[in-house]
Parts: C-alpha cells; structure tokens; sequence
C-alpha cells in the first residue's frame, strides 16, 4: 500500500501520536473544522493508519516501523517542504518568508555557520520542552543556505 499523506492527514497523525483523542479534542488541536477532521480520519482508517478505542481515535496497532518508514521517507518529507512553501508564500505574510542573496567571504561563512548550529540547537530545545501542545499553535521555521549558482544549474538540469 501507498502511504502518500497529505499535509492535513500528517497533522493528524502527529496530534494522535502523543495520545489518542475524540473528534472534538482532534479539531481544537489542530484548528481545522470538524468535517474536515472527519474526512481525514476516514481515509486514514481506511489506510489503517488509525483505529477508534473507547470513543476515541489512536494510532493503528498496526502501524509497524516500515509503515512509519514510508511515511517519513526522504521523498515524503520533500513533498511536504514544497507544500508548506508553496503555501507560505501564496500567504504574502511580510514575516513568513524572507530570502536574500549575499555573498560571503570564509570567515563570515563560519560565523553564519555558528549561527545556524546555535539556531538548530535553540529549535531543538524547544521541541523537548513542549510536549502536549496543539499543533495549530505551533510555528514553521524556516533557516539554511544554499549556494545561487547551484540552485540556477540544479534548475535548468531538470
């Protein structure tokens, strides 16, 4: 079986994945309208990617580590940045995303190299300290570089 999700779907799980939840506890987490929530839980039983327990939605008992391997496979998660993206900038939110060309001598690279280590270490700890948060109030962020040369040449090689 396939286990393409969407966006929406990969919300849910994540919400189901810290404890199981009823419909009403599932749309105040992730903020999304309960027929909405309704629709997506019918395709994930269906994938049996979900199950109900006393009233309440859980993951599947048989969800197994190769399940959750093609659900997190390199290609998903790719599909996935492109969404969240795309959706971003089709926002047109001044904060949501900011880019900029520059260029950088060795030493300014290692210095925005700390920075990019201490960023990553910052959004680290805060994922260890929010456990039971809703989703719909957590934040995207955004952060890397990559080389404009490359970036053109990788686009006209597709």
């Amino acid at each position: 079986m396939n286990y393409n999700i969407t966006l929406p779907e990969r919300m849910i799980l994540e919400s189901l994945s810290k404890k199981s939840k009823d419909l009403l506890e599932l749309t105040d987490c992730t903020g999304l309208q309960d027929r909405i929530v309704q629709n997506i839980l019918s395709v994930l039983a269906a994938k049996n990617l979900i199950a109900t327990h006393h009233n309440k939605y859980c993951i599947s008992e048989y969800l197994n580590s190769d399940m959750v391997k093609e659900l997190n496979d390199p290609e998903n998660k790719k599909i996935e940045i492109q969404y969240v993206l795309k959706s971003t900038l089709d926002m047109k939110q001044k904060e949501a995303f900011n880019y900029k060309k520059v260029s950088m001598n060795d030493r300014e690279k290692k210095i925005f190299n700390g920075h990019i280590y201490n960023l990553e270490a910052f959004i680290d700890s805060l994922d260890k300290n929010k456990k039971d948060e809703q989703l719909k109030n957590q934040n995207i962020i955004f952060w890397g570089e990559v080389n404009y040369g490359k970036v053109i040449n990788h686009m006209l090689n597709f």
